[in-house]
């Protein structure tokens, strides 16, 4: 007679989240107060001085009174900062939530175009970065964002900044809608910013960097 046999009960299986972030996020993308960019328009030598007004950044936890709700259940990370700009007078933010990465997304930081007094009239968005292979696309209403290149090092201007990411916004709504090329150098930000259908270039002349 045989004698009872024993079944392990399964492990529990946890669905909720707790990753750590990419820190290039953060290196490419997050800024705070005492910020600032000083770029140069290459058809009328006007300037343009950007300078950072607000940052934050922490995590927060989604448990079953979330879930109820139908956020996702985990722990996220997440950040925000804003900037000025002296010549059209927009609020630009540059943000991430972690939990965007649950369903497999790639990690990404978004910027957003937002109406102020003495600005123009419309607000956009658009990807900033994300953490994608050169040559992949993503989607951006109304158009594409692509990782066109990078550069271990760049010249511009005589200064020499690193690892430079180079995106392609085709029809990029806080360009209204311009085609648009984007070199963001790690730990700097923006240095050059290619309008394509004005054929007007901002480079970055001076800056001071608080992270």
């Amino acid at each position: 007679m045989g004698g009872a046999s024993c079944k392990r009960s399964p492990e529990p299986i946890d669905h909720g989240f707790n990753q750590p972030v990419n820190p290039d996020l953060y290196a490419y993308a997050y800024f705070k107060p005492g910020t600032y960019w000083v770029y140069q328009d290459s058809v009328s030598g006007i300037l343009d001085s950007v300078y950072i007004t607000f940052a934050n950044k922490g995590t927060y936890t989604n448990g079953d009174k979330e879930v109820a709700k139908g956020l996702y259940r985990g722990t996220f990370s997440w950040f925000t900062c804003d900037a000025i700009s002296s010549y059209d007078h927009y609020r630009y933010r540059n943000w991430m939530d972690q939990s965007y990465e649950v369903n497999g997304s790639a990690p990404t930081v978004y910027r957003e175009r937002y109406i102020m007094p003495g600005s123009g009239n419309i607000n956009g968005e658009t990807i900033h970065i994300s953490i994608v292979a050169i040559g992949e696309q993503l989607t951006s209403y109304p158009g594409y964002i692509y990782f066109e290149s990078f550069y271990n090092i760049l010249n511009i201007n005589s200064n020499i900044f690193q690892n430079i990411q180079k995106w392609l916004n085709n029809k990029s709504m806080i360009d209204d809608k311009q085609n648009t090329k984007y070199f963001i150098s790690k730990n700097i930000g923006i240095i050059r910013r290619e309008q394509l259908d004005s054929n007007r270039t901002w480079n970055l002349i001076r800056y001071h960097i608080i992270q």
